[in-house]
């Protein structure tokens, strides 16, 4: 990848948590909440049961008018569409960086 990051794709949520608990560190976990095997909830409540527990960056569609039906400490959601990848480059930096504590919505 151009800036220079080590990325892994998982096509379900089975797969990201097959990654999460690698024995090979993660520093963070780009997700878009539309997986096809595993309720968005129980995902969530597993992946912070991690330690350390990984930053999650949401990258998806959300409903207009709509709440994040999970409420998860460690995440940061960032709105498909227009320059959402510029946006969603910036969280990532930001998170990898050190420039935030923890993240932060980015909408």
């Amino acid at each position: 990848m151009a800036e220079g990051y080590d990325i892994q794709l998982a096509k379900c949520g089975r797969e990201i948590l097959k990654c999460a608990y690698r024995s090979q560190p993660l520093d963070l976990i780009i997700m878009d909440l539309d997986l096809p095997d595993v309720d968005q909830q129980s995902l969530f409540c597993k992946l912070q049961d991690r330690i350390p527990v990984l930053p999650i960056v949401i990258h998806a569609f959300q409903p207009e008018g709509a709440k994040s039906a999970v409420d998860y400490e460690y995440a940061v959601f960032v709105e498909k569409g227009g320059n959402s990848i510029e946006k969603l480059k910036k969280v990532v930096n930001d998170i990898l960086s050190g420039k935030t504590g923890r993240p932060s919505s980015a909408k």
